[in-house]
């Protein structure tokens, strides 16, 4: 396996993938107006990833709240409304933890906004907006990536230089 050419494909499909998204000016629509904006990462990994999208926001005075397991994500619902916005960043888009809330939340009209592996996932399907990025590493036996998080980073990337875009077109108005 030339896992070079694997990681460059994978790259590669990311990057048509949230090219192709058709909800991005809604989503940063969305990101602009949120009062709160949380994120919560399914595994550790998820949420490093949202720790430096978070960090990358404040350059333009957006601060997420991190969501740090499902009991706080839990807790938090109560404060949530539907005029902020929840990121969930998640491998497998397997809800089974977090299911209740997340039907909650929709219920509340909290606008949501997947981040999962491209395929056909719980998550992506109960949350309003999906983003996706493509892994193509995977240990068989235990069923579980084996790579780096490049491309879930890569896509939190384009969301971030694509919102920057979005603020500067904004202001240049």
């Amino acid at each position: 396996v030339d896992f070079m050419e694997i990681l460059n494909q994978d790259i590669t499909q990311t990057m048509k993938m949230f090219n192709h998204n058709s909800h991005l000016q809604e989503i940063y629509d969305i990101m602009d107006q949120a009062q709160n904006i949380y994120a919560y990462g399914t595994g550790i990994g998820q949420r490093l990833m949202l720790q430096e999208f978070s960090r990358c926001l404040l350059n333009v005075n957006k601060n997420i709240i991190l969501v740090p397991a499902t009991g706080e994500l839990k807790i938090m619902k109560n404060n949530m409304s539907q005029n902020d916005l929840l990121f969930i960043a998640s491998w497998s888009g397997n809800i089974d933890k977090y299911r209740d809330t997340l039907i909650g939340l929709e219920v509340m009209g909290v606008p949501i906004i997947s981040i999962t592996n491209l395929s056909n996932n719980e998550l992506s399907s109960l949350a309003k907006y999906n983003l996706y990025f493509q892994n193509s590493f995977k240990d068989k036996k235990l069923n579980v990536t084996i790579s780096s998080y490049l491309t879930l980073h890569l896509v939190l990337h384009l969301l971030y230089d694509g919102y920057v875009e979005y603020k500067n077109k904004r202001l240049s108005d």
